[in-house]
C-alpha cells in the first residue's frame, strides 16, 4: 500500500514549474528536462506563476531572480511562507555569480542556485537531487502518517476498551437476568436498574473518551506497557503544587 501511494508520488514529484521572462531560457529548460521524464510548464512572470498555482501544485520550481514586476526573489518568500506550498523545492536562476547574493537567495528560503549560461548536465543533476529530497520528504510524512495512525488506534483501543468491555458485560449480565425471569419481582427489577445505571455510565466515559480524542490538536505521547499511545489528559500528569 505505501509502495504504491509512492510510485503515485513519483509521478507528482516530477511536476517542474520554470519561470523566466526570457521564452528561449523556459522552452531550453524543458527541452532539457523532459526526456529526462519530468512534466514542464512554462510561464513567463510571477503574475502568471500565481495564477496557475491555484490549478497546478508542482514539487519543483526552477525560476529566474531578476525579472519586470516581481522578481523571483520574492516570489520564493511568498512560495515559503504558505503553509500549502512551503513543500516545494525552489530553484533559483541568476545571471549572478556574486557569492553574496548567493547567500541572501539560500537564507531566503531558495533551496538551490543555478548561473546562468548553465550547463545541461548540471541542470539535470540539480533538478534530480530536488527530485530525490522530495521524495524522500514524501517517503518521511507517509512514514510519520502511517505511526500516528497507529498511535491514534493504540490509544483508541487503551481508552475505550475497559468501559465497552463493562458495558457489553452488564449488558449481557441484564440480558441474561431478564430471559430466565417469568415474572420480575421488585428486587429483579432493582437489579435491572442498577446494571442499566451501569451501563450508562460505561457509556458516558466511553463519550468522554472520544470528545477528549477529538479535542488532541498538538499531541502528546506516553508508553502503555511496550506501546506508544496518545496521552488525551496530559492535564492528570502534571506535577502537583
Amino acid at each position: 500500500m505505501i509502495q504504491d501511494k509512492l510510485d503515485l508520488a513519483a509521478d507528482v514529484l516530477k511536476q517542474v514549474l520554470v519561470i523566466d521572462d526570457n521564452m528561449d531560457i523556459t522552452k531550453l529548460v524543458c527541452m532539457q528536462l523532459q526526456p529526462q521524464g519530468f512534466e514542464c510548464i512554462q510561464k513567463h512572470s510571477v503574475k502568471e506563476a500565481k495564477e496557475i498555482l491555484h490549478k497546478f501544485l508542482p514539487a519543483i520550481i526552477i525560476c529566474d531572480w531578476k525579472m519586470p514586476k516581481e522578481d523571483g526573489l520574492m516570489f520564493c518568500k511568498e512560495i515559503k511562507t504558505n503553509p500549502e506550498t512551503s513543500h516545494i523545492y525552489f530553484i533559483m536562476l541568476t545571471a549572478s555569480n556574486d557569492s553574496a547574493e548567493k547567500e541572501t537567495a539560500l537564507l531566503n528560503g531558495v533551496d538551490d542556485y543555478i548561473t546562468k549560461p548553465f550547463d545541461t548536465q548540471e541542470l539535470i543533476s540539480r533538478i534530480n537531487i530536488a527530485y530525490r529530497v522530495c521524495l524522500l520528504q514524501k517517503i518521511a510524512f507517509e512514514h510519520e502518517r502511517n505511526k500516528a495512525f497507529t498511535q491514534m488506534g493504540n490509544t483508541i483501543a487503551h481508552e475505550i476498551n475497559n468501559p465497552l468491555t463493562g458495558l457489553i458485560g452488564f449488558l449481557q449480565l441484564t440480558k441474561s437476568r431478564l430471559e430466565k425471569k417469568n415474572t420480575l419481582h421488585h428486587k429483579d427489577i432493582l437489579k435491572t436498574i442498577q446494571s442499566l445505571e451501569r451501563c450508562l455510565e460505561q457509556s458516558l466515559r466511553i463519550k468522554n473518551v472520544v470528545q477528549k480524542i477529538k479535542d488532541v490538536h498538538q499531541p502528546k505521547f506516553k508508553m502503555h506497557g511496550s506501546t506508544q499511545i496518545v496521552d488525551i489528559d496530559p492535564k492528570n500528569d502534571a506535577p502537583k503544587n
